[in-house]
């Protein structure tokens, strides 16, 4: 089962990364769309057997070394060997004087020649490559006939990030990008670690083997036994797999080829012990109500189509029960489903269903997504099984039922998934939840676990998030508030705004600004969560998990909650009179002490609750009173919109008539102005 997976300077990752799989799971991979989730189990997959590739991951930084390494928990018994490490690594190119004579090139450079043919100086090609995409936007390379090969002597050191190489020019300086593909075991004995120099094939449909090396382990011995360390202790420092990278791969040219398969052998181990799905992205190939191919003659082939993409489906129906326990898939498809009316078959061949042939194409996409899931959780051979977005289409109970079955396989499959739904996330799983988030300097991956630190900050979280754990997880940003009268206020604030039917920043703003200003403002606004905290002292909880994310967020507290916070902050001798203070100050001064706090994150409102910025508003404005009293919104009656007389037409009305009089001057133009920083 894997165990575990790192990986630097790979795709859209800058720094090192470590992935801990070494609990029972399910590992939920979350994160905005184009985060890296994806270009995760691509790297898993190009860690298997070279016909898992035809293509070679993009890298951040194309001077400096790629890798990516998985470690594999094995009971292979007979040999004591309980851990496999295998992966790939990129070498940056090499700049070299472009000579005709075949002995200033590089091993790599020679052995691509001899791999294409060209064995003779005199013969020349010129290549001019495109870069391709696999179906995983920028985040492989396509090796097409056309492209440039890896250890090609012309290659570009741009082939790697996607962009096109130039054509080949004798005289200039050629660039070389070395690919390698390795695997050793490590346990009782020494075994030495396999390498082999992959190049495209001549016609640069597939990746094939140039070179094969054997690296023993009782040379640089100390380099070795940190590599493995690294790995297998899952230190947070990648300084023993640079060190390793540094020394062994580096320096591999000078080594002696080797003839073994060795490599071949370990992954082809590997590769049946693991399996990868992807989501279905409509089954059928109609999409809207336009196409000509809803016409009667198209359903043929629409179903055939229809039928190739489910072939997950059509491969179990032709297993006799060697790699499926098929009363195992019928009791988890039953208990995810809870329906008797899809019973898939094989009829002449094809997929078929009780209600005919053609019902394939109008089987509901989460039907088959559960199908999908059911037939590879009850794998007999699959013991680690890589699910992406698994819940398509999914009515949130079968998420839930998933889920289940998951735990009840954990003991024997270790199972990794990606998801953009909110139902695989609760308290209980946040520990082994990955949150991928995009920066500006590449992005990168936190765990659950790191952000929780201690068992006393789970069951804290448990106990005040249950239903706010994937809004946090999820968001780009977060404005966290106090309580009900926030909640309801903020929530009729957003929404207008957005809806246009309200728009506030032509009183707060310069007329040449305000159009560039309301955008700005609708900008902020779609990119906040909003959650309620229940009570201003999880604040510090709060912000210690988006500090943990490096989550960009907003406390919304009131007066009275700074207070405490500075009479907190005082030495024992000193907080009587920091309460003294506090009663005393005047609005300026709780001003001043807003702008001090800043960098915290926090707003508070300067009168003290929402209530009182509310009717600070009403001050010198008679008709806002009025009209407020009007909607049951008076003074003196508690907690704003929450007494029962305050229906849902009233709370919309208060809201616009507030955003209709914000001058630059309220405290309401001073927390819209914050949101927009």
């Amino acid at each position: 089962m894997l165990r575990s997976v790192c990986f630097k300077n790979f795709v859209r990752f800058k720094e090192y990364q470590l992935l801990d799989f070494s609990e029972s799971g399910p590992f939920i991979f979350i994160g905005e769309n184009c985060s890296g989730k994806s270009s995760v189990f691509e790297g898993i997959r190009r860690c298997l057997k070279l016909q898992f590739s035809s293509s070679i991951s993009s890298v951040f930084d194309t001077n400096q070394p790629s890798y990516f390494i998985c470690n594999f928990e094995t009971d292979f018994p007979r040999d004591n060997n309980n851990n496999i490490l295998c992966g790939f690594v990129l070498l940056p190119p090499t700049t070299e004087k472009n000579e005709e004579n075949d002995d200033d090139l590089t091993e790599s450079q020679s052995c691509a020649k001899k791999v294409r043919g060209e064995d003779t100086p005199d013969r020349k090609q010129e290549h001019e490559t495109k870069s391709s995409l696999t179906n995983r936007k920028e985040e492989s390379v396509e090796i097409s006939s056309t492209e440039t090969n890896v250890c090609h002597p012309e290659a570009s050191n741009q082939f790697c990030s996607g962009e096109t190489v130039k054509e080949f020019n004798p005289g200039r300086q050629k660039h070389t990008t070395r690919f390698y593909k390795f695997a050793m075991k490590c346990g009782d004995r020494s075994d030495p670690m396999f390498i082999n120099l992959v190049d495209k094939s001549e016609d640069g449909t597939n990746l094939i083997i140039c070179k094969r090396y054997q690296i023993s382990q009782t040379e640089n011995q100390q380099v070795h036994k940190q590599f493995k360390s690294t790995i297998l202790e899952q230190k947070k420092e990648s300084m023993g797999v640079d060190k390793y990278i540094e020394t062994i791969f580096k320096n591999i040219d000078k080594m002696q080829e080797d003839t073994s398969e060795g490599l071949e052998s370990i992954l082809e181990l590997l590769t049946k012990d693991i399996i990868f799905t992807f989501p279905l992205r409509s089954v059928g190939p109609l999409q809207w109500s336009e196409s000509k191919r809803l016409a009667s003659e198209y359903r043929e082939a629409n179903y055939t189509e229809a039928e190739n993409r489910c072939e997950i489906i059509k491969y179990f129906l032709e297993d006799n029960g060697e790699k499926f326990d098929k009363d195992k898939e019928q009791e988890y498809f039953k208990q995810v489903t809870q329906i008797d009316d899809y019973h898939f078959t094989l009829k002449d061949g094809k997929i078929n269903l009780p209600k005919g042939k053609f019902a394939l194409l109008k089987t509901p996409e989460g039907i088959l997504e559960a199908k999908g899931f059911s037939i590879v959780i009850s794998s007999k051979q699959y013991k680690t099984i890589l699910l992406e977005e698994p819940d398509r289409g999914m009515h949130p109970q079968f998420v839930e039922r998933m889920t289940q079955i998951i735990n009840q396989e954990k003991k024997s499959k270790r199972v990794v998934l990606i998801t953009h739904q909110k139902g695989f996330i609760t308290p209980r799983t946040v520990s082994d939840t990955f949150i991928f988030r995009c920066t500006g300097t590449g992005h990168r991956i936190i765990s659950g676990k790191s952000i929780l630190e201690n068992d006393a900050n789970m069951k804290k979280l448990r106990l005040l998030t249950s239903h706010h754990v994937p809004d946090i997880f999820f968001a780009r940003k977060v404005l966290f508030y106090e309580g009900d009268s926030e909640e309801l206020f903020l929530g009729e604030l957003k929404s207008q705004i957005l809806s246009g039917d309200c728009s506030v920043t032509p009183k707060l703003f310069e007329k040449d600004d305000a159009e560039l200003s309301n955008k700005q403002l609708k900008k902020c606004l779609i990119e906040y969560t909003f959650i309620k905290m229940n009570s201003k002292d999880n604040r510090k909880f709060y912000q210690s998990i988006c500090k943990q994310l490096k989550l960009d967020h907003l406390v919304l507290v009131d007066r009275e909650a700074v207070a405490n916070m500075l009479v907190d902050r005082k030495p024992k001798g000193e907080k009587e009179d920091e309460r003294l203070k506090a009663k005393e100050r005047s609005r300026k001064e709780w001003e001043t002490i807003r702008r001090d706090i800043k960098e915290e994150h926090i707003f508070f409102w300067l009168d003290g609750n929402i209530e009182d910025m509310v009717f600070a508003m009403c001050e010198n404005n008679s008709k806002l009173e009025s009209d407020l009293f009007k909607q049951n919104v008076k003074r003196k009656k508690g907690k704003l919109f929450l007494h029962d007389r305050v229906k849902c037409s009233n709370i919309t009305e208060s809201v616009r008539l507030l955003l209709d009089n914000c001058k630059p001057e309220h405290d309401l133009a001073a927390f819209i102005k914050r949101l927009m920083e």
